[in-house]
């Protein structure tokens, strides 16, 4: 196989192949600081940052666009041994209508190394955009750093796999991958999630919307997350009151809707090339959106 999609052909085929040698702690990407005191969080909070504005949207025609990479995405198919689904799983229509591998199955697959993966996932969405001038910005292999602040002190630290950004600056989407599958025991699932809700935390810390509208407004952020051969879009939902919260910028009581909210859609299998077809729609609308 030529053209755009060779590397992804090939990386992707990498990232499924089995592999029972451990790779490491992958887990290591958040860093807490010790615990901030009483008085050190009363003191000095830190001011409102500004979120860039968003770059215009270049271009007329979506509807070519997507037909364009659509038809290159009829080129990715990475072999017969795809999982079997009955008709009325569409991830597109119900994004999580199939079942994830668990159990045993799940327990005797991983990666050689986890950079396998993140190279398979980042070239994936390179060569969906590469082809598209409506896209902004670019997904990046950069492991930016986000940090969470109470007062003047670091709370914690997480480093992501990647990203969506604009202007090299302005961070749309984050991604994080795993060698192995996320149910393979309820211990790496919780972890992944945990780690996954961390670095958003983060993200938004870092980089907050502008809370000019209603209270009421809820904000989303996307984490595109590989677990192994498995890919899943994670759209974070949150509203003033979290982005308060997680700023330090507590000036009222908070309420039951202060909180976080993690849907987790997928699991999109890459050796399913219905799966990747669909997927690869939703990821170029979120390019050439520039975001959620």
């Amino acid at each position: 196989m030529g053209g755009t999609f060779a590397l992804v052909h090939y990386y992707q085929r990498l990232s499924t192949r089995p592999n029972k040698k451990p790779s490491g702690n992958a887990f290591s990407k958040v860093d807490f600081s010790p615990r901030v005191t009483r008085s050190q969080a009363r003191r000095n909070l830190p001011q409102r940052p500004e979120t860039p504005t968003r770059a215009p949207r270049g271009g007329t025609n979506v509807s070519d666009a997507m037909d364009s990479v659509m038809d290159l995405l009829e080129d990715l198919n990475l072999g017969p041994d795809a999982p079997n689904y009955s008709s009325g799983s569409s991830p597109l229509s119900t994004l999580s209508g199939h079942s994830p591998t668990s159990g045993e199955n799940a327990k005797n697959v991983q990666t050689e190394d986890e950079q396998i993966v993140n190279t398979a996932l980042i070239l994936l969405l390179n060569a969906l955009t590469l082809h598209c001038d409506l896209v902004q910005g670019e997904w990046s292999l950069y492991r930016q750093p986000f940090v969470v602040k109470k007062a003047n002190d670091k709370v914690y630290e997480a480093r992501v796999d990647g990203l969506l950004r604009i202007n090299h600056k302005n961070t749309r989407a984050i991604i994080e991958v795993k060698p192995f599958i996320r149910n393979a025991s309820p211990e790496i699932l919780d972890g992944i999630r945990m780690q996954e809700t961390a670095q958003m935390a983060a993200w938004i810390a870092q980089d907050p919307p502008p809370l000019t509208g209603p209270a009421s407004n809820r904000f989303t952020r996307l984490l595109v997350s590989q677990d192994h051969g498995e890919i899943y879009l994670i759209i974070a939902s949150f509203n003033a009151e979290y982005v308060e919260y997680i700023c330090a910028r507590s000036v009222r009581s908070a309420t039951k809707d202060s909180f976080l909210e993690m849907n987790e859609y997928g699991p999109f299998f890459v050796k399913d090339s219905k799966h990747m077809k669909q997927l690869g729609t939703i990821l170029l609308a979120v390019s050439i959106q520039g975001g959620l």
